[in-house]
C-alpha cells in the first residue's frame, strides 16, 4: 500500500478534506493519530457535529495507536508505569550507577528528568542499550559509559517490576507483524515532526494499510523550515503526495489582511506594502501587569461589543508561568476563561501542604514547616495559627517537636496522622500510605468550603492535586517499598512527575501555548509577551552529552530554536480569522528596558512605513496609564477608578449617560472615597498625644533625629507609636549587642593601643570574652541560633582584629569604648539649637595632638556608607557625634573623620567622611579618596542645621510625606504608597498632625 501525503500552508482546507476522507471511510473503522489531548477532544467535537455520533472511528495518540497494535497482535503486556514510578527507577539507576552524580540529584532534581529525557530520546532514535554500548566503545568520554549503564540498569529495573513504558511499548508495536490492520486506513495529522521510531511504525504500517500523513509544509516557505525535515523523511520513504493544498483567496468569514500578511511574512519585500486596518495590532506595554491590563481590556471590550469569548484566544509561550495574572484579570472584567497548562501538584496549597507536613514530621522537622502546614487549607482557623507563632518566636522554638507540644496546649487538633507519621520515620513505604489519604482530606475539606455550587477552577485544581498526590503514594509503594525513603516520597510529590492538566472548557476564552492553538481557528488572537528569545528549546536532551556526543552516538542534531520559533510565531499568524494582537514589552515595572521579539518587527516590515495600528494608536499600556480611559475601561470598577481619577465636573458628566442605580452606586463610592481621605488623612488623636508630650522635650538621640530627618513616617512608627513585636528582639540586635559590648571589653583590656601583627594575645582572648558576653545578654544556650551567633562573632571579630594589626603608623589610637553623653552617669549632653543631643559612640580614637575620629562598627555587608550617600541619604549620626566631640567639655577633640567601619572582610574598606586636609594623619587607615572632603566644618555644620530642623519639625508634629526628604518612602513598610497626584507640579503636601 502506497504511503499518502497531503501538505500545503495553513488555511488551506487539509483539515476538510481529512474531514471528509474520515467520514466516509467510517464503515472501515478508520483511526486517526494526534499529538495531544487537547486535539483529541477537537477532532472528536468538529466530526460528530457532521454525523451526529461518531461510530466506528478511533482517535487516538501515537503512545494509543501502539497499544492497539499490541492488543490486535495478541501481545500481553506488563502495565505502563506512571511518569512518578519512571522518576523514580531512574533515580535507582543513577545511584546504583553513577556514584558521582548521587550527591547532586537531592539538589538538581531536574537531573533525573533530564535523564528520562535522554533514554526517551535513545528509544525513539531505535537505540538500544547494545547499539549504545558499540557507538560508545572507542569514545573516550567516560560519561558516555555511565550513561550506558544508567540506561541498561533502568530497563532492567523496569522488567524487574513487570512494568512497560511508551517508549518501550512503541519499539515494540514497531517490531511486529502489521498484516491484522490491512483495510484500516490511519490518518496522521496535526505534526510537526516524527521520531525515528515513530516514521518507521507509519512506514511499516503503509506496506499493510492506506496510511494519509497530514501536514503544514509549503516548499521553499522559510517560515515553514521547521517542518522540511518531516516533509524530507516522507518523501525518502516513497510518500505519493495526494494533495498540495493552495491558498484560497479568502472569504466574507477571514479578514483579508490576515491572509496577506501569513503569505507574505518573511517573504520577498518586492510587494506593495500594507495599508493599516482592524485585522492586525501591534501593543507596547511596560511591565507585566500593564501588559496583561491591555490585553484583558481589549479581550473585555471584544466581548462587550458581542463577541462570543469562546471564539478569543490567548497564546503565551509559558501559560502555567504567566497565564494566571491574564485569567485573574479577565475574570475580574467578568469574562469567562480557561487556563490550559499543566500544573505541578506541588505548587498547589494541597501539594505544598503535603511536602510541609512530611518535613515536619522528620527528623530534622523545624517549627516553620509545621506552620507551613497549619498555614495551608488543611490548618486551624488563622487567628489559632497566630497564637501558635507567636509563642514559637516568644520561646525561640526551632524544633517542629516543640512547636506541636504548644499546639495540644492550646487545645489545637493536631495536624492529621501526625504521630504516625513522626514513627514511621525513614519508611517510605509506611509514609506514603499515610500521606495519601491525609492530602485526600485536605482537598474534600477545600471542596467542602467551596461556597459556590459548581465548584471553581481553583478548587477543582486543589481537588485533582489531592487526588493526583494519593494516586503516585500508591504507585510509589507499588514498585518496591523496601527503596522507599522519606525523601524520595518528598522527591516524588515535588517533582513535575506528579501533575493535572487543565482542559479547556467550551465557550470560554482559551490561554495556551502556541503548541496547542496551532491549526485551531478563533476569531481573535492575542499572542503576548513576545519578547526576545521568549520560546525556548524543548528539544535538547539535558546536561549529559555535548553536541559531538550526539554525533558519535548518531542521534539527531537538535532543532534550531530560531527555527522553532519562527514556525510558533508563524503559525499563529494563521490561527485567528478576524483580529491578530501582537503583545510585547518595552520596558519593566521599573522602566528598565526590555526587547521585543524580532518577528514582530518582521511584521512590522510588511505595512508601509512600519505602522500596522490604524491612526498610529497603541492599545498597550505604558507606567504612566495609572487607570483606562473612561471610554475604554473593561469592568465598572475600572470605570469607576477612571472616573475617580477625574475632577468633579468630569465625574458628572462620565457619569450621566448610566443607568441612574449605576450612576449613583459610582458617585456614592467616590463620595465614600472623599470622606475616608478626610478622615483619615491625620494621623489623629494617637498622634496629638505623642506629639504633646514632645513639644517641650529637651533631649533627643542623635539616631532619633537622623531616622527623622530621612523618613519622618519611619520616625514615628518605630519610635514612637513603637509597636509590640510578635516575637522576640530580633536576633540581629543581640548579634550587634554582642559584637559590640565583645569589642569593648578587647580594647578595655589593651588600652590605648591597636593589635600588632599577629596579634597573637589579642587572638586567645576573643572566645572566652565571646562566651561571656554571650553569658550575660542571654545567648548561651546550646540551640542552633546561638552557637551559630556565638561563633559568627568569633569569626568576626578574628578576622577584624587581624585587619587592624596590618594597619601600620596609627596616628590615633582607641580612647573612648561605647561612650555614652547624656544618660545617667555619662558626660552632659551637647547644647544645640534650643534641644540638647545625646549618643552612644562605639570607639573615639584620638591623637596626642587632639585629634579625634568617630567610629561606628557595621556587621552587615551593605551597611557602610560612601560621603556622597550620606549626603544623599540624609545621614547625620556620625556628623552629629564628630560635633559632639568637637562640643563637649569632656571631649574637647578637633573631628578629622566619622566613619562606618565593616566587622566583615567582603568590604572592608572604611567609608564615611573625612577632612582631605588631614589625609596624612589618617593615611593608615586605608581611606577611599572620594570620601574625603574640602569643606569638612561646613559639611558638619550643614548636618547640625538639618538637625536642628528636624527637631523642630517634630516638636510641631510635622509630618511630610515628601519624595525630596524621605528618601526611602517608597520601600519603608510604614509608608502608604501615593501613585496619584492631583497636580505633579504642586509641591509635595506638607502634613501637620494636629
Amino acid at each position: 500500500m502506497p504511503l499518502h501525503l497531503i501538505h500545503g500552508p495553513p488555511n488551506t482546507g487539509r483539515t476538510g478534506l481529512v474531514q471528509q476522507e474520515f467520514l466516509s471511510v467510517l464503515g472501515r473503522d478508520p483511526v486517526l493519530v494526534v499529538p495531544g489531548v487537547d486535539d483529541i477532544f477537537t477532532w472528536e467535537r468538529r466530526l460528530s457535529r457532521e454525523s451526529g455520533a461518531l461510530v466506528g472511528a478511533r482517535i487516538k495518540h501515537f503512545k494509543d495507536l501502539a497499544d492497539e497494535i499490541l492488543r490486535q497482535a495478541g501481545m500481553k503486556v506488563h502495565p505502563r508505569a506512571s511518569e512518578l514510578q519512571r522518576r523514580h527507577l531512574a533515580t535507582e539507576s543513577i545511584r546504583s550507577t553513577w556514584p558521582e552524580l548521587r550527591p547532586r540529584l537531592q539538589e538538581q532534581p531536574g537531573l533525573v528528568a533530564s535523564m528520562l529525557d535522554l533514554i526517551d530520546d535513545f528509544r525513539a532514535n531505535l537505540i538500544d542499550p547494545e547499539t549504545l554500548t558499540a557507538r560508545t566503545r572507542e569514545s573516550p568520554a567516560r560519561q558516555l559509559g555511565l550513561i550506558c549503564a544508567v540506561y541498561e540498569y533502568y530497563l532492567d529495573r523496569l522488567e524487574s517490576n513487570r512494568l512497560s513504558d511508551a517508549p518501550g511499548r512503541q519499539l515494540l508495536a514497531t517490531k511486529l507483524d502489521h498484516s491484522a490492520w490491512s483495510g484500516t486506513p490511519i490518518y496522521i495529522a496535526g505534526f510537526d515532526d516524527l521520531t525515528r521510531q515513530q516514521l518507521e511504525l507509519v512506514i511499516r504500517l503503509s506496506r499493510h494499510t492506506d496510511v494519509t500523513v497530514v501536514m503544514t509544509h509549503e516548499i521553499g516557505n522559510p517560515a515553514m523550515a521547521l517542518t522540511a525535515a518531516l516533509f524530507s523523511d516522507l518523501d525518502g520513504a516513497g510518500a505519493v503526495v495526494k494533495e498540495a493544498t493552495d491558498r484560497s483567496t479568502g472569504g466574507p468569514d477571514h479578514a483579508t489582511q490576515l491572509l496577506e500578511v501569513e503569505k507574505r511574512f518573511m517573504r520577498s519585500d518586492s510587494e506593495k506594502k500594507l495599508e493599516p486596518d482592524d485585522a492586525v495590532r501591534v501593543m507596547r506595554s511596560a511591565g507585566k501587569r500593564n501588559e496583561a491590563e491591555a490585553v484583558a481590556g481589549e479581550i473585555a471590550k471584544l466581548v462587550d461589543a458581542g463577541t462570543p469569548p469562546g471564539d478569543i484566544a490567548i497564546s503565551l509561550d509559558s501559560p502555567s508561568a504567566e497565564g494566571p495574572l491574564f485569567r485573574d484579570l479577565l475574570l475580574t472584567y467578568g469574562v469567562p476563561v480557561t487556563l490550559e497548562s499543566e500544573v505541578s501538584a506541588a505548587s498547589t496549597a494541597t501539594g505544598a501542604s503535603a511536602l510541609a507536613l512530611l518535613a515536619a514530621t522528620g527528623p530534622s522537622g523545624t517549627a516553620s514547616d509545621l506552620l507551613r502546614f497549619l498555614r495551608g487549607p488543611g490548618g486551624p482557623e488563622p487567628e489559632a495559627v497566630d497564637l501558635v507563632e507567636r509563642r514559637v518566636l516568644q520561646g525561640l522554638i526551632e524544633s517542629a517537636s516543640g512547636a506541636v507540644k504548644i499546639v495540644r496546649d492550646r487545645g489545637i487538633p493536631t495536624p492529621p496522622s501526625w504521630d504516625e507519621l513522626v514513627e514511621a520515620g525513614d519508611d517510605g513505604a509506611a509514609l506514603a500510605k499515610l500521606i495519601g489519604p491525609v492530602t485526600t482530606g485536605i482537598g474534600s475539606a477545600i471542596l467542602e468550603r467551596d461556597p459556590e455550587q459548581i465548584p471553581s477552577s481553583l478548587t477543582l485544581t486543589e481537588t485533582q492535586a489531592a487526588t493526583a498526590i494519593s494516586r503516585a503514594c500508591k504507585e510509589l509503594v507499588s514498585i518496591g517499598s523496601e527503596t522507599l525513603t522519606r525523601q524520595s516520597i518528598t522527591d516524588g510529590i515535588g517533582s513535575d512527575a506528579v501533575k493535572i492538566w487543565a482542559v479547556p472548557a467550551e465557550g470560554t476564552t482559551r490561554i495556551a501555548s502556541p503548541y496547542s492553538l496551532r491549526a485551531k481557528r478563533v476569531r481573535h488572537l492575542f499572542y503576548a509577551s513576545l519578547q526576545e528569545r521568549g520560546i525556548l528549546d524543548k528539544d535538547r536532551s539535558g546536561p549529559f552529552l555535548t553536541p559531538k556526543d550526539r554525533e558519535t552516538i548518531a542521534l539527531p542534531e537538535y532543532t534550531d530554536p530560531e527555527l522553532q520559533a519562527r514556525y510558533l510565531f508563524y503559525s499563529a499568524l494563521t490561527v485567528p480569522t478576524e483580529g491578530l494582537w501582537l503583545s510585547c514589552r518595552i520596558a519593566d515595572e521599573t522602566g528598565k528596558a526590555e526587547y521585543p521579539s524580532p518577528l514582530i518587527g518582521a511584521v512590522e516590515d510588511l505595512f508601509e512605513n512600519s505602522a500596522v495600528n490604524p491612526d498610529g494608536v497603541n492599545p498597550g499600556r505604558t507606567g504612566s496609564d495609572l487607570t483606562f480611559d473612561p471610554a475604554a475601561a473593561p469592568s465598572l470598577d475600572e470605570f469607576a477608578r477612571a472616573v475617580a481619577a477625574k475632577g468633579p465636573d468630569d465625574q458628572e458628566k462620565l457619569t450621566a449617560e448610566l443607568e441612574p442605580a449605576v450612576a449613583d452606586g459610582i458617585l456614592t463610592r467616590l463620595a465614600e472615597g472623599r470622606a475616608t481621605e478626610e478622615r483619615t488623612r491625620h494621623l489623629g488623636d494617637l498622634s496629638k498625644a505623642i506629639t504633646d508630650s514632645l513639644a517641650d522635650q529637651e533631649l533627643f538621640s542623635a539616631t532619633g533625629v537622623e531616622t527623622y530627618a530621612g523618613c519622618p513616617y519611619s520616625w514615628f512608627i518605630e519610635r514612637q507609636i513603637r509597636p509590640l513585636p510578635l516575637g522576640p528582639e530580633p536576633h540581629y540586635f543581640a548579634f550587634g549587642n554582642l559584637l559590640h559590648q565583645t569589642m569593648a571589653a578587647l580594647y578595655e583590656k589593651h588600652p590605648g593601643e591597636l593589635p600588632d601583627a599577629p596579634p597573637d594575645d589579642w587572638q586567645s582572648e576573643v572566645a572566652p570574652e565571646v562566651d561571656r558576653q554571650a553569658e550575660e545578654l542571654g545567648l548561651s544556650s546550646d540551640s542552633p541560633r546561638h552557637r551559630g551567633q556565638r561563633a559568627r562573632a568569633r569569626a568576626l571579630i578574628s578576622g577584624f582584629l587581624s585587619r587592624e594589626a596590618r594597619r601600620t603608623g596609627p596616628a590615633l589610637k582607641p580612647a573612648h569604648l561605647e561612650t555614652g553623653f547624656g544618660f545617667e552617669g555619662t558626660p552632659d549632653a551637647v547644647e544645640m539649637d534650643g534641644w540638647k543631643l545625646m549618643g552612644r559612640v562605639d570607639r573615639i580614637d584620638v591623637a596626642e595632638s587632639g585629634l579625634g575620629m568617630v567610629i561606628d562598627y557595621k556587621t552587615g555587608s551593605s551597611s557602610t556608607l560612601t560621603r556622597a550617600e550620606i549626603t544623599k541619604k540624609r545621614k547625620l549620626q556620625l556628623q552629629l557625634y564628630m560635633f559632639a566631640i568637637q562640643e563637649s567639655e569632656a571631649f574637647g577633640l578637633v573631628p578629622v573623620a566619622g566613619l562606618y567601619v565593616p566587622m566583615g572582610s567582603s568590604k572592608p574598606d572604611p567609608r564615611g567622611i573625612f577632612d582631605k586636609d588631614r589625609s596624612a594623619e589618617l593615611q593608615y587607615m586605608g581611606l577611599v579618596s572620594t570620601d574625603g572632603t574640602d569643606t569638612f566644618k561646613k559639611d558638619i555644620e550643614a548636618a547640625v542645621a538639618l538637625a536642628n530642623q528636624a527637631v523642630n519639625d517634630i516638636r510641631h508634629g510635622v509630618l511630610e510625606h515628601d519624595p525630596a526628604t524621605c528618601p526611602n518612602h517608597s520601600t519603608h513598610n510604614s509608608v502608604p504608597d501615593r501613585t496619584v497626584e492631583e497636580d505633579p507640579k504642586a509641591p509635595p503636601p506638607r502634613v501637620t498632625v494636629r
